[in-house]
């Protein structure tokens, strides 16, 4: 891959035919070094970045390069790809970068967003990623809201049998982490949408946490039907 700014430069040279042979090997010099990983690349919060190291990783075994540099593995080495990925998820959304969360997820695919970063977006109160995760959870039907429509959820031990796209793990923390940052905006949003699946124990626990903090507006919000807050 070029630099655009090699060819551009090479053309104002007295003889730039000679040069444009090396146009290669100079971009490669000015370009990111071999040691940076994409999860590091993740923190400059740039996804031309992104795309220039994409783009030098080879995507099989076979025509892997001798040479060290970590892009080599990046797309040839499964173990590799999906852990690039989670931590380059966390990376993203430690940052609150969206367009670098939405960059994640058009070129991987296959992998599961793990409770953790969810709850990071959430504890983050970034209404944003949450509801990028929720649009692009291949465990949901459609991307409805569970108010719209019931979902297909797929379990969470197979959720990586998802072919493309990613499964999204929504827990009982994701709410939590939530109250606890008080937020009760998030806290509207994720009782509307967020996947079932979360077992009646731990609604009853959230509750319980918000009672504590003398919020029973918010336990009322996710109280089950025919129930009140003096069951």
């Amino acid at each position: 891959m070029l630099l655009a700014i090699v060819p551009a430069v090479l053309r104002h040279q007295r003889e730039p035919g000679v040069l444009q042979h090396v146009s290669a090997q100079i971009s490669s010099f000015l370009g990111s070094p071999p040691c940076l990983s994409l999860s590091q690349a993740c923190s400059f919060g740039s996804t031309r970045l992104l795309d220039w190291i994409w783009d030098l990783s080879c995507t099989s075994v076979s025509n892997r390069p001798s040479t060290w540099p970590l892009h080599n593995y990046l797309r040839s080495d499964l173990h590799y790809n999906g852990d690039q990925f989670i931590k380059s998820l966390e990376v993203a959304v430690r940052r609150e970068d969206l367009a670098i969360v939405k960059w994640l997820f058009a070129h991987f695919s296959g992998f599961e967003v793990p409770a953790e970063v969810v709850i990071s977006a959430a504890s983050a109160g970034n209404l944003p990623i949450l509801q990028f995760f929720l649009d692009n959870d291949t465990g949901c039907e459609g991307g409805e809201s569970k108010s719209q429509t019931k979902r297909k959820i797929v379990e969470k031990n197979n959720l990586s049998e998802a072919v493309g796209g990613h499964g999204v793990h929504w827990t009982a923390g994701v709410m939590m982490s939530v109250l606890r940052a008080e937020d009760p905006e998030i806290v509207q949003w994720l009782h509307g949408n967020m996947p079932a699946g979360v077992d009646e124990q731990d609604i009853d626990r959230v509750i319980r946490f918000s009672l504590r903090g003398g919020d029973d507006k918010i336990a009322k919000t996710l109280m089950p039907k025919g129930r009140c807050v003096l069951d």
